[in-house]
């Protein structure tokens, strides 16, 4: 993935020099923007471009394999009997209606 990242910053680097400098910078010969490119382009035909270390990283998982599922006895909230879970909200309920109650009394 870093390879097909930098493939693909390193040509758009390039097109957007060029695009600055209207090819001004492509018609000078002493000027780095050519060397730049050249190198972009020796690099993106020798090594590879993004498409191609795409597709070696798609082939790659591809040869995963799928997770199995889990076929064990459940574990947590489910071993506590249904009558004895508690609500996640209850205990907050209870304070927030004590809290309405005071709140009632000091205006009442």
């Amino acid at each position: 993935m870093a390879k097909a990242w930098a493939s693909d910053s390193h040509e758009r680097a390039c097109w957007r020099g060029h695009q600055v400098l209207a090819g001004v910078g492509y018609t000078v010969d002493n000027g780095v923007l050519p060397l730049y490119s050249r190198r972009a382009k020796t690099k993106q035909l020798y090594l590879g471009d993004t498409a191609y270390h795409l597709e070696k990283v798609a082939k790659q998982i591809e040869k995963w394999h799928a997770p199995e599922k889990f076929r064990g006895k459940a574990v947590g909230l489910w071993d506590i009997p249904k009558e004895e879970q508690i609500p996640y909200w209850e205990p907050w309920k209870k304070r927030w209606e004590e809290k309405e109650g005071k709140k009632k009394k000091a205006k009442g």
